[in-house]
């Protein structure tokens, strides 16, 4: 049976107020609205209605929702968007028996600057990313159009623009104007290959090989092949680990007596040639009874059985929060009755998770290799038990062998602090060999 588009329309009204919102982030109303509107109708006729969305509320942000076809950040590298507004023209779907198409346009300081075409079909509904994705040195508007009521599907137009003329890059059906990228559901954009140069992952329904009277979402990779992003044979499953470490980060760490505890604070930065944002940071091997903390109740934390650590991490769902290339972020913590040592930290970047693993423990051992291979590496401290039995010159060649590596690991920088440490550790050592341990105990 097929329901009526008009009581289609109040149920997603109804169940759906929220969506509808964030459907609108960005969306130019009122005397601006009318201008473009009043503008466009005289280009394209008077049977065109507007959707309107202003680049300078959206820059900075972003927005990964399922229905509208997911998001990443919406960034200006350039400086080519600002002051723009990206709107489509699409004719009144009831007034619409001819078949006409929709035109994209960009509209600036009061004028329609640049028009597609009647090339497009549907209406704008959301701008999914705004960056160089393939690299060429000029800002891609990634965007997410809807054809109508009665197709669920969204539809990812992308629009390189160079400040006064627009491109389409995407490919797109012959015999009509629509773009072969597709999704039911959300998109994904990754670096597959660690070039630089995104991928999209859509889907498409097919019938169950396994069930003929069930459909399923067929995943497929689109790719750009120097012209435009198409389906031009590259594949990328759903089981792949996709580079996670192409990020460069360092950390501070301060260390505060709580009681009988450390307390130990650390803040991260994420330096402005990272690549991606930074979603997961992973300490392995510390004890198991650490109590470990995070900025907000969005970053996951706490100790993780996998590593035999502690962990951060956030869900997609809050991608905003990730730490972006250039942003110094504070909040993260543990708190340990125990000694600090130096450790080895591995930070991940945001990319699109692997899915339909065999097992599960398939899964946990192809996680964890991927934390310790596939991340961006250092090193900071943290709490550990003290080493048992307690032989107070193992315990002091550690803490010289902490003083070679803090060295070289630039958090002393002052030769003449680490000959002096060198001279008071090396006297330590000759009093302990003498079993002068109050001597020692008083050089320390």
């Amino acid at each position: 049976m097929r329901v009526n588009s008009s009581i289609f329309l109040i149920i997603v009204l109804f169940l759906s107020p929220a969506l509808l919102l964030a459907q609108r982030r960005g969306e130019v109303l009122g005397e601006t609205h009318s201008v473009i509107t009043q503008q466009a109708k005289g280009r394209f006729g008077s049977h065109y209605e507007v959707v309107a969305l202003s680049f300078d509320s959206l820059i900075g942000t972003v927005e990964d929702i399922y229905e509208l076809g997911g998001g990443e950040e919406r960034l200006d590298p350039y400086k080519t968007l600002r002051g723009c507004i990206v709107f489509s023209a699409s004719p009144f779907e009831s007034e619409n028996e001819d078949g006409e198409a929709s035109y994209c346009g960009i509209f600036k300081n009061g004028t329609i600057i640049w028009d597609s075409g009647p090339v497009f079909e549907g209406s704008l509904q959301h701008i999914f990313a705004t960056n160089d994705i393939n690299r060429d040195g000029q800002v891609d508007i990634v965007m997410i159009w809807m054809r109508g009521i009665d197709d669920m599907r969204n539809y990812l137009w992308i629009l390189s623009w160079n400040g006064s003329i627009g491109r389409i890059i995407n490919d797109t059906l012959q015999d009509r104007g629509r773009t072969i990228i597709s999704a039911v559901g959300a998109f994904q954009m990754f670096d597959a290959d660690g070039d630089g140069i995104m991928e999209f992952r859509g889907s498409e329904k097919t019938i169950d090989p396994d069930n003929p009277d069930e459909m399923i979402s067929k995943p497929i990779t689109y790719s750009w092949n120097g012209s435009v992003y198409g389906v031009f044979g590259k594949r990328v499953p759903e089981t792949a680990f996709l580079p996670a470490n192409r990020i460069d980060v360092s950390v501070t760490c301060r260390v505060e007596k709580a009681e009988n505890e450390l307390m130990f604070r650390y803040v991260w930065r994420s330096a402005p040639t990272s690549k991606q944002r930074v979603r997961a940071i992973y300490f392995p091997n510390l004890p198991g009874g650490i109590l470990v903390f995070s900025r907000s109740s969005h970053w996951e934390a706490g100790p993780f059985a996998l590593i035999s650590g502690a962990y951060w991490y956030l869900l997609d769902v809050h991608k905003a929060e990730m730490i972006k290339p250039g942003e110094t972020m504070s909040g993260f913590g543990i708190s340990y009755n125990g000694l600090p040592v130096i450790v080895r930290y591995h930070v991940q970047g945001h990319v699109p998770e692997p899915t339909e693993f065999r097992s599960d423990e398939e899964m946990l051992e192809l996680s964890r290799n991927d934390i310790l291979t596939n991340s961006a590496q250092g090193y900071t401290i943290a709490p550990k038990d003290p080493p048992e039995p307690f032989v107070p010159l193992t315990i002091l060649d550690t803490l010289i062998s902490y003083k070679h590596q803090a060295f070289d690991f630039g958090w002393i920088k002052n030769k003449g602090i680490v000959q002096s440490l060198n001279a008071k550790l090396e006297n330590a050592r000759t009093q302990l060999q003498r079993n002068n341990t109050t001597t020692a105990k008083n050089i320390l």
